[in-house]
């Protein structure tokens, strides 16, 4: 069966000690996986926060060590091992 591709979209900040980043989920046509990996990151590249959350979750807030411009958020379907 056909696993679905998983896509992030950064949809607020909300300032405060720590800065925390609404994360959006958005699910294309196949099985959803059993876990997903949401990044933050920085437009350069540096890691800003990171949270792991059950497939299907359509919302995540991910607690964020700084905020800034030119951030965005990026999925990774987390495949489990088998063996």
């Amino acid at each position: 069966m056909l696993r679905a591709r998983v896509s992030a979209q950064l949809s607020a900040v909300r300032s405060g000690l720590p800065p925390v980043a609404d994360v959006a989920l958005l699910y294309h046509i196949g099985l959803p996986p059993r876990s997903i990996v949401v990044d933050v990151i920085a437009s350069d590249g540096t890691l800003l926060g990171s949270a792991t959350v059950p497939g299907g979750q359509r919302f995540v807030e991910v607690t964020l060590v700084t905020s800034g411009a030119g951030m965005a958020a990026r999925a990774t379907i987390a495949a489990r091992s088998t063996g």
